[in-house]
């Protein structure tokens, strides 16, 4: 990508400087679109390696550019000795990278997914053992936590440099997504065992045989997954989905029965105890996707698995990027019209500078910017879409309920924006105590007109998956509130957003 990426700029540069040389509207409008262009494509970097050959192209025609305008005639030897340049330092990296220093950025990936599997295992086990024996706040959990946070960014890192480095790497970067979506998943439903604590110790102690056996099957599980095989090996079979076929029988006949402890527990226990259990099911559903994401993973010295595809429609325009690639296209062209009027110190390096210092401040590389707040949005409200997924009677009953949930979430993440915006954290922010309330008493009404009964209890474990996503949601924006109002925000002179 490299050494395409500066032969494309390098040619596209002669052809505007040699043919536009006198014409300086023509040039700078095909500077401009050339500039803004790579501007949007690079803002898809790292998901795929072509954008940083339409990165290169924008940065090699605005080199050659800038040292072709003073000296029109001399525009091929410049743009030849940019292109030479590239293609000794490219050999150069080759060299080192696979001769003097060679390193495998699958095997790195597949090893450090596995240190992070084993984390989560622990942290599930210690998790699991503390629901099934309804102990609170077990032991070492937190360590785990952030050990866990310490191993996912280390798989993270592995993931953007090894798809910008290895060409094999890259030509796989949806298996190691699907992947490291799948852990994450995993993760937060071992975390949703210690949410929604109630007295469940009378419903699990009739189901205490079905779930240390499914508690054993996930411990087997985990330890199939995270043992070392050799490459093209495939993992031995286990009994996580027998185990939990189990466990559903013994729930759905629990269900059925007219004296059931299901039946005669109040709607708080028996909700609890389901989201847990469906925390459960999450749990091997997680597991069998890891299984899945493993055998996909591309190693070194095996043929490259089946690709999984990221998305199968057309992406949408990303305004954002859109943006600033309109940003970085006028810097470049501004700061080259600058350079030819007054010829300033160290001129040739400045157009480079006003674009690389343009786009490399967007928020996709710093933290909490903007293309941090877009993407969350988005995610935020896809998110939420899966109410709709409901089985009709629920979907009718709850509908009400999810909708006015929906609207405060929106009106706390305004008052969010706000907030940050006017550098205010000590403001009373909306609550959704009531609204969650209100929820409860819905779900309560469900009960007790049957119609939670009349569920197929798949079904009934998805629905009140979807709920408790809300709730989860509802949880997380309280202590995000909670948190805000800790803070103390400082403005300084000179703070402003290009």
């Amino acid at each position: 990508m490299r050494l395409v990426g500066t032969l494309g700029g390098a040619l596209l540069g002669i052809w505007l400087v040699g043919t536009y040389d006198t014409s300086p509207i023509i040039l700078l409008s095909g500077i401009f679109l050339i500039v803004a262009l790579a501007t949007y494509k690079f803002g898809q970097y790292p998901a795929s390696q072509v954008p940083y050959a339409y990165y290169l192209t924008g940065l090699t025609v605005l080199t050659v550019s800038t040292y072709g305008v003073p000296a029109p005639g001399e525009i091929w030897q410049t743009g030849l000795n940019r292109t030479l340049e590239t293609i000794v330092g490219a050999l150069c990296a080759l060299g080192v990278t696979t001769l003097i220093w060679p390193r495998y950025a699958r095997e790195e990936f597949f090893d450090a997914a596995r240190t992070g599997l084993e984390t989560c295992g622990k942290l599930l086990v210690i998790e699991m053992d503390a629901y099934i024996h309804q102990r609170k706040g077990p032991q070492g959990a937190e360590k785990m936590q952030r050990q866990f946070e310490s191993d996912l960014a280390v798989v993270r890192n592995l993931l953007q440099i090894g798809a910008r480095e290895s060409t094999n790497f890259g030509a796989r970067i949806g298996n190691y997504n699907a992947f490291l979506v799948a852990l994450m998943d995993l993760f937060q439903s071992a975390l949703n065992l210690e949410r929604r604590r109630e007295d469940e110790s009378h419903i699990l102690e009739s189901l205490r045989d079905e779930l240390e056996g499914l508690d054993a099957a996930i411990a087997e599980e985990f330890a199939i997954l995270t043992q070392r095989r050799p490459a093209g090996v495939s993992s031995p079979p286990s009994q996580l989905r027998t185990q939990l076929g189990q466990l559903d029988q013994k729930i759905d006949s629990m269900r059925t029965a007219l004296d059931s402890v299901l039946r005669t527990s109040s709607t708080e226990v028996v909700g609890a105890f389901l989201g847990h259990i469906s925390a459960l099911r999450a749990v091997c559903n997680d597991l069998e996707n890891i299984r899945d994401a493993l055998q996909g993973l591309p190693r070194r010295g095996q043929a490259l698995p089946e690709h999984k595809v990221l998305w199968d429609y057309l992406p949408a325009i990303d305004w954002f990027w859109v943006k600033n690639g309109i940003r970085g296209g006028l810097a470049s062209v501004i700061a080259l019209v600058l350079v030819q009027s007054f010829n300033p110190p160290g001129p040739t390096v400045l157009p480079l500078s006003a674009w690389l210092f343009t786009i490399l401040s967007r928020g996709f590389l710093r933290a909490g910017g903007a293309g941090d707040l877009g993407i969350f949005q988005r995610a935020f409200v896809a998110a939420l879409l899966f109410m709709r997924v409901l089985s009709d009677p629920l979907y009718a009953a709850l509908k009400p309920e999810l909708e006015r949930l929906r609207a405060g979430f929106s009106g706390m993440l305004e008052s969010f924006v706000d907030c940050f915006r006017e550098g205010d954290t000590q403001r009373d922010f909306p609550s959704l105590s009531d609204l969650m309330a209100k929820l409860a008493d819905a779900m309560r009404t469900l009960r007790e007109s049957g119609a939670l009964a009349r569920e197929d209890l798949s079904d009934l474990f998805r629905n009140l998956e979807i709920v408790n996503r809300y709730r989860s949601v509802a949880d997380a924006l309280e202590e995000c509130s909670s948190i805000i109002r800790t803070l103390e925000l400082h403005r300084y002179v000179g703070d402003y957003r290009l």
